[in-house]
């Protein structure tokens, strides 16, 4: 894989590199850590395909800039494209999964974190807000996805299974809300997506598809 010169010595200066194999977005993720006065540093460089329809990295470097100082997200270190492929490195942020507390904390403290947290997010002033996700967005991104192939019933939950994508989709589109109700929203706020410190919230990942 060719890289943009200005990865090279991100690169060539860490000491270590590992693989990250979690998510579902289909991007290649690697965690790089450098040692620094016996401490470790450590960035994630994001890599993918431009030709994506829709969670391009370039949609998730727009909004990180964009949440700068709204809400705690990673700080953006560098994007670049080369040769249809996308590349965005961001700074680590300090914190634990929330989903890695459930065996340590009571249930009931990790739902009042995450509604904490869900509030915080849909507080966010979407005054000038230029990333619109609302369910018709969600709807024809849904149908050029579909059209392309890109959806499987495998990928759905049980109660879905039995359902083709077009069967599913004239189901969405019977029942979406007449009305909206815009807050900026995350996308995919689940708890690996959240990262928690002394019961507080440190920052939260993965933003592509966030938007109000």
């Amino acid at each position: 894989q060719n890289l943009p010169r200005a990865i090279k010595p991100y690169i060539d200066n860490a000491d270590k590199i590992y693989a990250i194999n979690e998510g579902k977005s289909g991007a290649w993720v690697y965690k790089l850590s450098y040692n620094k006065y016996s401490s470790e540093e450590s960035i994630y460089l994001k890599f993918d395909r431009k030709s994506r329809l829709y969670d391009r990295l370039s949609d998730e470097a727009n909004v990180l800039r964009w949440l700068q100082g709204k809400l705690k997200v990673p700080e953006i270190l560098m994007y670049d494209e080369l040769d249809g492929m996308e590349f965005l490195i961001t700074k680590e942020i300090e914190g634990t999964l929330l989903s890695n507390l459930i065996k340590e904390t009571q249930v009931s403290e990790i739902v009042k974190l995450y509604a904490e947290i869900a509030n915080e997010i849909h507080s966010i002033n979407i005054c000038n807000c230029p990333f619109s996700q609302t369910i018709y967005d969600k709807m024809k991104q849904a149908k050029a996805r579909i059209y392309h192939q890109e959806i499987s019933s495998s990928t759905f939950d049980v109660i879905n299974k039995a359902y083709t994508p077009k069967e599913l989709f004239k189901y969405l589109e019977y029942s979406a809300p007449l009305c909206q109700h815009l807050v900026f929203t995350h996308g995919d706020l689940y708890m690996n997506n959240i990262l928690v410190k002394n019961l507080q919230l440190a920052g939260v990942v993965d933003l592509a598809r966030g938007g109000c």
